[in-house]
Formats: C-alpha cells, structure tokens, sequence
C-alpha cells in the first residue's frame, strides 16, 4: 500500500502600514470696524442757585432790637404811660390829702408810697417760639442737556484662512504571502 503524505508550507504576508496626520492650521486677522458718530460732543448743564430767605424782625423786636425810630417810638408811648400814671397817682394823693379829717395823715400817705412791692422774676427764652423766625427756601434748578448723537458700526470681518494638509496612509509589504507543497511517498 502506498501511502503519501503531503505537507503544505505557508508564509503569511506581513504589511506595514505608516500614517501621517499633519496639524489643522486655521488664521483668521482682525476685523475691520468703522465707527460713525452723528450728533454733537458737547453737553450742557445750567444751574439755577437756591435762595433762603430768613425774616427775623419779629425775634430782634422780642429782644429789644428794634429800628432806631421804632425804639423812639416806643419810649415815646412808655414815656406818655408814665406821665399819665404819676398825674393820675398825684390826683389821687390831691383827693386823699382832701379827706385829711377823716385820719388821713401826711405820714400815712409816705408810708403807703415807699412800700417796696413784692420781687419778681420771670424766666423766658428768646425767641419766645420758633414761629418768631421764618424761612423760606427756594429751590434751586439743575438742567442737563445732552445731545442727542447716534453711533453706527460698520464690521467687514475677514475671511478664515484654513489650511488642511490630507492624511496620508503608507502601505508596504516585508513579506510576499507564500505557500509549498511537497509530497512524501512511503
């Protein structure tokens, strides 16, 4: 009996396989703007001060700070108080001397006159209220004016420079894929 063998001998193939992959480079400059202003650049501001208007007259009248002709006036009035009163104390004294023989004496009389009267003292503010004093304030005036101005905007960007490099892929064979055969016969 024959008998045969046979063998098979293979090589595999061997690849090598080499990539490239460059950066991605991307470039873009500024934009160009331009600014248009209409209007104008000046702003204005006007001011009216405030005024305080104080009347004390009624204070410095309380405090005896009169008017020269005022003051004149008043000792002329207290000057004429005064004279009535001592006429009319004098008219009374003529009456009382009148009724000497009902025991009205001369010494009487003195002694009724230079009595002292009781002292007094009186405690007071001056202004005697705040009401004495008026204020009046005006109000001040603050005016701004600003112009009215527009801004307009021109924008012309600039275009993206891209620069992609393609991808390469590199293929190379070391080893050639082979097979034998070979035949054995016993």
């Amino acid at each position: 009996m024959i008998t045969s063998q046979i063998q098979i001998q293979t090589t595999d193939a061997k690849l090598q396989m080499r990539t490239s992959r460059p950066s991605m480079k991307m470039e873009q400059g500024p934009a160009d703007i331009k600014i248009h202003k209409s209007g104008s650049d000046t702003l204005e501001i006007s001011q009216e001060a405030a005024t305080l208007f104080i009347d004390q007259s009624k204070a410095f009248a309380e405090a005896n700070l009169k008017p020269s002709t005022q003051l004149a006036a008043d000792w002329a009035a207290k000057g004429q108080a005064s004279a009535s009163e001592y006429v009319a104390a004098k008219a009374q004294e003529g009456k009382q001397l009148t009724k000497i023989e009902r025991g009205v004496t001369f010494a009487r009389l003195a002694e009724q006159q230079n009595q002292p009267g009781p002292p007094s003292s009186t405690i007071a503010y001056m202004p005697h209220s705040i009401d004495r004093v008026k204020i009046q304030v005006q109000p001040g005036k603050l005016q701004i004016d600003a112009p009215n101005s527009e801004l307009s905007f021109q924008v012309t960007p600039t275009p993206v420079k891209l620069d992609i490099p393609k991808w390469t892929i590199t293929q190379q064979m070391i080893q050639k894929p082979s097979i034998s055969f070979k035949v054995d016969q016993a």
